[in-house]
């Protein structure tokens, strides 16, 4: 099996530094580039599946993909962004102090934001779900920051918040993993993003 997950493009609160789960906002001028750029990188693989959160960014991310390989996008509601509830829009880059009581004590039910644990059953839902249908065949997923962050975390298993600290994924770069047979990863290649240079 190969999963290829492509971050969604930029949008202008990805310029600002804003928290962005649940709100809607469409791709920029930036972000339609790169996912043009983004599809001619992956148009020579021959892809079975591709899989989109159902938030706009993801989506207009994946269209350019699913013309050049004449793939019907499916849209999976289990792979959208975590929701930062109270928190959405607000400067992340400001919030990091604020969010270490939250982490440690767990109180995110305060600010609305959705408990790690709900967020860990969706995302395991899904990818169990995939794994059993998929496997042999080739699937990109197009989706969000936090959702592939989880979604490595349990393939690895290995700690959501140690994966949240280790990976960095830039708006609509490709990461690759192939599995030489059920759970054996092959092949991890995470955060490409050279086809975004000019």
């Amino acid at each position: 099996m190969k999963l290829i997950l492509v971050r969604h493009g930029e949008t202008h609160w990805n310029t600002l530094n804003k928290l962005q789960s649940f709100t809607d906002n469409e791709l920029n001028a930036n972000g339609h580039n790169q996912a043009k750029k983004t599809a001619s990188k992956l148009k020579t693989i021959h892809i079975d599946k591709i899989i989109s959160s159902p938030l706009i960014r993801a989506i207009q991310t994946a269209e350019p993909l699913a013309q050049k390989h004449t793939i019907e996008i499916e849209i999976d509601q289990r792979i959208t962004e975590r929701n930062y509830g109270e928190l959405e829009g607000q400067n992340y880059l400001e919030l990091v102090e604020f969010m270490k009581p939250i982490i440690k004590e767990g109180s995110f039910s305060k600010y609305n934001i959705e408990e790690p644990l709900d967020f860990k059953k969706r995302i395991t839902e899904f990818w169990e779900e995939l794994h059993e249908k998929y496997f042999g065949k080739t699937v990109v997923l197009v989706s969000h920051s936090g959702t592939f962050k989880m979604l490595l975390s349990i393939i690895q298993n290995e700690s959501y918040e140690i994966m949240r600290k280790k990976i960095h994924k830039t708006n609509a770069s490709i990461s690759t993993i192939e599995f030489s047979e059920p759970n054996v990863i092959s092949l991890l290649d995470i955060g490409y993003d050279k086809h975004l240079v000019d």
